[in-house]
This record gives C-alpha cells, sequence and structure tokens, in this order.
C-alpha cells in the first residue's frame, strides 16, 4: 500500500512538471509573438457606367506609380474602356483614356489585366468587337500621335476568336496571349512588339 501510494504521488509529481512546462512554453510564446496590427480598407473609387463599370481584370501600375485597368462595360459608347487613376496627395484621381467604340476597336475588355510595354504602352484584350475580338495598344501619355489602336482582330482565318485573357511580355518585347475559341479547345499565339500608339 505504501509503495502504491508513492507511486501514485510521483507520478502527480511528474503531472505536475509537465503542466508547468506546458504553460511556461505557452507563455513564452505569447510574450514573444508580435500584436496582430490592424488593417485598414479604404475605396479609393467607385465605378460608374459614364466612366465605365465592371473592371473584371485587376489593376497594374506603371513606374510613378499610376494603376491602369480595364472597364468591361460603359465609357462613352458603353464598350467598356481603360482607366488610369494617379496619387493625388492622400486620394487617388481617375480618368478614363480610352472608351471602347464595339466596332473595330474591340469590346469588352474581360478577365485579362493590361499588360504595361517596354516603352510604357498599354497592352489590352477585348472578348468582342473587330471580329471576335481585338488586341489593342493604348498610349497613355498626353502627347501620343493617337490614343489607341488595333494591334490583332481576331476571327480572320485560323488565328482564334475571344482573347479573354490579356497579354504578356517575354524579354525580347514579344508578347502573348491565349484565345478562348478556335482550334480544337482555344488557341496561344506571339506577336513582335512595337509600340506605335
Amino acid at each position: 500500500m505504501l509503495q502504491l501510494r508513492a507511486d501514485c504521488f510521483a507520478l502527480a509529481k511528474r503531472a505536475t512538471v509537465v503542466l508547468f512546462a506546458l504553460m511556461s512554453a505557452l507563455l513564452l510564446l505569447a510574450s514573444v509573438s508580435q500584436p496582430a496590427q490592424s488593417q485598414t480598407y479604404k475605396v479609393i473609387h467607385n465605378f460608374t457606367v459614364n466612366g465605365g463599370a465592371t473592371p473584371y481584370g485587376g489593376p497594374v501600375f506603371d513606374r510613378f506609380g499610376n494603376m491602369y485597368g480595364t472597364t468591361y462595360v460603359g465609357g462613352r459608347f458603353g464598350a467598356g474602356g481603360v482607366y488610369r487613376l494617379s496619387r493625388l496627395g492622400s486620394s487617388w484621381s481617375y480618368s478614363l483614356l480610352y472608351s471602347l467604340k464595339g466596332l473595330t476597336d474591340g469590346a469588352g475588355p474581360a478577365f485579362g489585366t493590361l499588360a504595361i510595354g517596354p516603352g510604357g504602352t498599354l497592352f489590352g484584350t477585348t472578348e468582342g468587337g473587330g471580329y471576335f475580338g481585338t488586341t489593342f495598344a493604348i498610349c497613355p501619355y498626353a502627347n501620343c500621335a493617337r490614343r489607341e489602336s488595333v494591334v490583332h482582330s481576331f476571327g480572320i482565318g485560323s488565328d482564334g476568336a475571344e482573347p479573354i485573357g490579356g497579354v504578356v511580355f517575354d524579354s525580347a518585347g514579344n508578347f502573348y496571349g491565349t484565345t478562348l475559341l478556335g482550334g480544337a479547345f482555344g488557341k496561344i499565339g506571339r506577336a513582335s512588339c512595337r509600340e506605335r500608339v
């Protein structure tokens, strides 16, 4: 009986030591962990139909901190457009750079983001317009000879249709994009970049 009592005390002592070690470890972790920093969320622009609405594609930033993106609908002709948000003190200034007309220049820049070419020209795609979508170039600067030009109009021949995914550049300045339709289940293509806007 004395041995059983001694074993119980030893077991209780070990349990107390283990519990004390766990509590000490938890207190140590709690004291050295960084406090959570609160995050703030601020709306910097509300899209409207007149200025362009439904911005499906994500924005991109140029080297000066300007934010560029596309709207699927709205703008002057209702076919979407390309916008710029520029820092103005602690707020942002919105400007619609180009309103797509829905004809040969395209309509409905869909889900891809714009790509910024080596000289700062913005390249993007439209789901509609042209024949079956376009790849376009927009000059974001005030001193451009032309604001917009169509790089390629899809749906003529076997080049595919509805390039909704945007474009990306390689290190040589060529850009690549995909089409939703054409071939068996879409296509991927490459074009040379000539910033001629």
